[in-house]
């Protein structure tokens, strides 16, 4: 038995939230077999034990109608409307109990809640075999409606706080079956305990009053080990499959909050909506109801025997039972609720207008076997409808309870419009327009849930709301403009796609950017110029000649030209300054493009295909300080695949550009295939020769084959002083780690930060996708963002060009980004490859020592002591955001 309390289960639930991501992670989404058996675990363990429970709450209450066809009438003298005020005095302390036995449930323990309130039933159940007054009878139906009223709007919400809306209709029918069992059962035990009558001195209905309450005490105590609290202390389940349940329950509620606070009880109370579902419940109930009291009464008018009877009112309950299972399974499966309902409700429809019609047993049989078929499926389905459409773990107790408590009210109409024997018109056609009622006020339901989704979406649009902005609406309930109603189905996808309420995520897989810039250039950032192109633009980089203050973009494309621009603020356009035709035509046509780099000083540029053709320009001035580009010198090293390349920062010595590259030639001529097997992916250094105007392979080494971006790093000589910008080279981002590189300098290697929480996969690795590099006077640093949105600070500890160290840290986490850019004025552009942008202001840059920082010093041979080993896994906690503000 867990030992928690329901505070404690908060404080586990948020104790798990600083542990596990509270941003967007991947790795806790389940696949479907897991979540299958992730809740096939669960019903194994929390169904039986409840099912059980409202077995016996159903029994203790409907046995009454059994123990009147068995000589309780006749004893107690109930002549008149006796029976039925004794049927309807039940409902007075019920209605009024159960939303307070709900808020101490949130407040207290399930498991000792609702077994306490069960040991209470039982006793009051099996002291009404003592009664052989009519008073006496009324006041233990008081005391059982009052110690009953907790049980089933507590069970129905204790299950919503275990299943997502869209499995609980099933769980719900499962349970509820239990009431139809209880009517067959009840049939049946009555039918066997009736044959003690004289036994002890006590009548038969006495027996059936007494054995029944004997065995709810039982199995209450039972109770107090069988059952659970909440998900976060469940005992049965691992630690993986409790925190990957709790995180399917808080994306499914839209993170809505589950702690105890008066006003949602007050938003719950205030809320016209669930009055009117409230409403609607009552034309469902007063049916169930009739079954329930009636049936026995209803066959015996039609002239059977007391024993067949009892018997023949098992078939009806055993349907009702399949039926109900049948409904809660195919409603999750097809994702219904209101079709079912109405489905139902129709078929009890029709029972009804038969019985209200027919005089013989047979016609009349079956219409009783139909209206109990038809109505039991309708109620699970609706409560987790209904369910389904309250946002918030507290207001959704309170909601329930106001369900089950007015739906009551439809139990006391239910006892007192049974009067007119045999034919029961009166109940009959009160049945027929309740249950009209409800297929009216379903399909209206579904129209209107509708409607205020609509206008959710048109809030959510106009105002520019997220998924990531979930957090300021915690407390809203369905109010939150992110809360969806189900409809006549269960939404699973919440708004914008970004995120589901069954943590479901949608992957992009390109092998090309779209058409769009996937670099941004810094300055203020204002549309002053928009201009259509005719291809699909590749790759865009910003240049400055040496010694200039003029600005240019060269851009590279799908059409086979490099084309330089700028831009003429007199006419506000683009001016082309050059065009290059540099891609080969015919069938073994070759389009550079994918790729370009500029030289830091703005000397030279080089752009490459990402196969074979790297093609180095000279970018000049003539004697009129107009640009000039020289003919194309080629830099490529045939049959290689490009990944990534970049102008290094060497000061003003002749240009460089590193290259990510793979040789395939061996592989090419190897039909065994081992050669591609063994193919390196190599780091190399182009050198363009500005004196013999020629391009050399300087330098060329193998690196991590998982190497996937490379980053400048800055460096070179500043021009006449002793002072250097940085130690030059490039970063060279692995999966699950980054290298500094350089050719005449050590290695550094430190590993990729990942997100610390009990679900870690160890063999997952991370990748860095952006990357930015900022440089302030004297100093300088870069921000890297994982493929999960971390951004990460990497500086680098030099002494002029000596490397140090090569540290990392967390910084913030931000949407994932195509490019990263930081504008001089101090915020960060976040550029994502869809189109939402965004904006952020830097509040510091993450020099405080509350984040761990890890350095290649606490590496042996600064983590190259073995390159091809993995590096110990280092971890940071997610948290909001603290170094950056979203810029309003």
């Amino acid at each position: 038995m867990p030992p928690s309390t329901s505070a404690n289960a908060n404080t586990d639930l948020d104790n798990i939230e600083k542990d596990v991501d509270p941003v967007y992670d991947v790795s806790l989404e389940l696949n479907p077999a897991e979540r299958t058996r992730l809740l096939r675990k669960l019903d194994w363990h929390l169904l039986p034990i409840v099912t059980l429970l409202y077995l016996l709450s159903f029994l203790d209450r409907s046995n009454i109608g059994n123990a009147r066809i068995a000589g309780m009438s006749t004893d107690l003298h109930l002549v008149g409307l006796r029976y039925n005020i004794a049927a309807v005095v039940f409902f007075i302390l019920y209605i009024f109990a159960e939303v307070p036995s709900n808020i101490i449930l949130k407040l207290y323990r399930p498991s000792r809640w609702l077994p306490i309130i069960m040991v209470a039933w039982g006793l009051v159940a099996t002291l009404m075999c003592l009664v052989n007054t009519y008073q006496g009878l009324l006041i233990t139906r008081v005391f059982l409606g009052l110690t009953e009223a907790g049980m089933f709007p507590g069970v129905n919400y204790y299950l919503s706080m275990w299943y997502p809306r869209a499995d609980l209709a099933t769980r719900i029918a499962l349970f509820y079956s239990s009431a139809t069992l209880a009517g067959a059962f009840g049939g049946i035990l009555a039918y066997v305990i009736e044959k003690m009558d004289g036994l002890g001195g006590l009548h038969g209905w006495q027996w059936i009053f007494c054995l029944e309450g004997l065995a709810t005490m039982i199995i209450a105590f039972g109770a107090f080990f069988l059952m659970h609290d909440y998900p976060e202390t469940a005992s049965f389940l691992t630690e993986k499959e409790r925190c990957n349940l709790v995180w399917l329950l808080k994306n499914d509620s839209q993170n809505l909050a589950t702690h105890y606070d008066f006003r949602f009880v007050l938003q719950a109370l205030k809320d016209y909506r669930a009055w009117i579902q409230s409403g609607m419940f009552i034309g469902l109930v007063v049916p169930i109801y009739a079954v329930a009291l009636f049936i026995p009464t209803i066959i015996n008018e039609l002239g059977f025997s007391v024993v067949n009877t009892q018997l023949l009112t098992v078939p009806p309950y055993i349907a009702g039972c399949v039926c109900t299972i049948l409904a809660g399974i195919y409603s999750d499966i097809h994702k219904l609720r209101g079709p079912y309902v109405i489905g139902g409700a129709f078929v009890s429809l029709v029972g009804y207008i038969v019985l209200y019609t027919q005089r013989s047993p047979g016609p009349s049989y079956v219409g009783a076997f139909l209206a109990a078929v038809g109505v039991f499926p309708t109620i699970p389905v609706y409560i987790a409808w209904v369910s389904s459409n309250v946002g918030g773990d507290m207001k959704r107790g309170v909601v329930i309870a106001m369900l089950t408590g007015c739906a009551n009210l439809g139990g006391i109409c239910a006892s007192l419009i049974y009067l007119d024997p045999p034919r029961f018109r009166l109940g009959h056609g009160t049945n027929i327009g309740c249950l009209s009622f409800s297929i009216l006020g379903t399909t209206f339901a579904m129209w209107y849930y509708n409607r205020l989704n609509k206008q959710k979406e048109k809030e959510c649009r106009e105002g520019g709301i997220t998924e990531d902005r979930k957090d300021e609406f915690r407390n809203m309930g369905d109010r939150s403009p992110l809360f969806r109603y189900a409809l006549y189905f269960i939404l699973l996808v919440t708004i914008d796609a970004g995120w589901t309420s069954f943590g479901m995520h949608l992957y992009n897989l390109t092998l090309q950017p779209p058409t769009a810039a996937t670099q941004a250039i810094t300055g203020k950032l204002s549309t002053v110029i928009a201009s259509d192109v005719f291809g699909s633009i590749r790759s865009l980089a910003a240049f400055r000649l040496t010694g200039s203050t003029k600005d240019y973009a060269i851009v590279g494309s799908d059409s086979g030209r490099i084309v330089i621009l700028d831009y003429d603020p007199k006419t506000s356009s683009f001016v082309k300054l050059h065009q290059e035709t540099f891609g080969k035509s015919g069938p073994r046509r070759i389009v550079p493009g994918q790729y370009l780099a500029t030289d830091p000083k703005g000397r030279s540029v080089m752009i490459s295909a990402m196969e074979k053709a790297k093609l180095v320009y000279i970018l000049n001035r003539d004697a009129a300080a107009n640009l000039t580009i020289s003919s194309p010198l080629e830099a490529h090293k045939n049959n290689a695949i490009i990944h990534h390349i970049i102008g290094l920062d060497v000061g003003f010595e002749n240009p460089m550009f590193a290259v990510l590259e793979v040789d395939y030639t061996e592989s090419d001529q190897d039909p065994t295939g081992e050669a591609f097997n063994n193919a390196e992916k190599m780091l190399t250094y182009y050198e363009l020769d500005l004196g013999l105007n020629h391009v050399v392979r300087k330098w060329s080494e193998p690196t991590d084959p998982r190497a996937n971006l490379l980053v400048q790093v800055p460096g070179g000589q500043v021009a006449s002083t002793d002072r250097f910008d940085g130690p030059s080279g490039v970063l060279v981002c692995c999966e699950d780690h980054i290298i500094y590189r350089h050719m005449d300098k050590p290695q550094h290697r430190v590993p990729i930060p990942r997100r610390r929480h009990p679900l870690e996969d160890p063999s997952r690795g991370v990748i860095i996708t952006a990357a930015v590099m900022h440089k302030m006077k004297g100093a300088f640093f870069f921000l890297l963002q994982s493929e999960d949105g971390d951004l990460f600070k990497v500086t680098i500890d030099h002494e002029e060009d000596e490397v140090r160290a090569l540290k990392i840290k967390y910084f913030d986490t931000v949407p994932v980004a195509n490019g990263l850019c930081i504008l001089k004025s101090g915020f960060l552009f976040v550029a994502s490859e869809f189109g939402n942008h965004y904006l952020y202001q830097f509040q510091k840059l993450g020099d405080d020592d509350n984040e761990p920082e890890f350095s290649s010093t606490s590496y042996p041979s600064f983590g190259m002591a073995d390159p091809t080993a993995p590096l110990p896994h280092a971890h940071f906690r997610p948290r909001p955001l603290d170094n950056l503000a979203l810029a309003d």
